[in-house]
């Protein structure tokens, strides 16, 4: 909750305006436009790093581990967040406001932040036991 709400007030107010500026309206040109800035520049370079930094601290994690983690996570992590982003990406800026496109990303955002949790923390969880084999 603490990232999400440090990212939503100083990264994402004031790169969804950025956006909005440099490509103006909702036509399709412009929703797929800063669709592809979001998913190739702000989500992967700038997003996805400050959650594992963010993670890893809370964890206790050092540098070097968090950037390990990161290093070897990172391309599928990236996959994961573009078929769960993408529509969403295009819904919120063909549909909502700049002014909301925050707020919508916020609650979209609890649904990925467990797909998230589940990536981040997977070869933490232990594994069920195998099954007996049958005789």
């Amino acid at each position: 909750s603490t990232h999400n709400g440090l990212w939503s007030a100083f990264g994402l107010h004031p790169i969804l305006n950025l956006v909005e500026r440099m490509v103006p309206g909702a036509s399709l040109r412009a929703v797929l436009t800063k669709t592809a800035m979001q998913l190739a520049v702000m989500d992967p370079l700038l997003y996805l790093p400050s959650v594992y930094v963010g993670n890893g601290l809370l964890l206790g994690d050092d540098f070097a581990a968090i950037f390990a983690k990161a290093q070897a996570e990172f391309l599928p992590t990236t996959v994961w967040m573009w078929k769960f982003w993408s529509p969403v990406t295009v819904i919120q800026f063909r549909f909502v406001p700049v002014r909301h496109q925050a707020n919508f990303i916020n609650a979209v955002d609890a649904a990925w932040l467990v797909l998230l949790s589940v990536l981040y923390n997977a070869e933490q969880t232990p594994s069920p036991p195998s099954p007996p084999l049958s005789p």
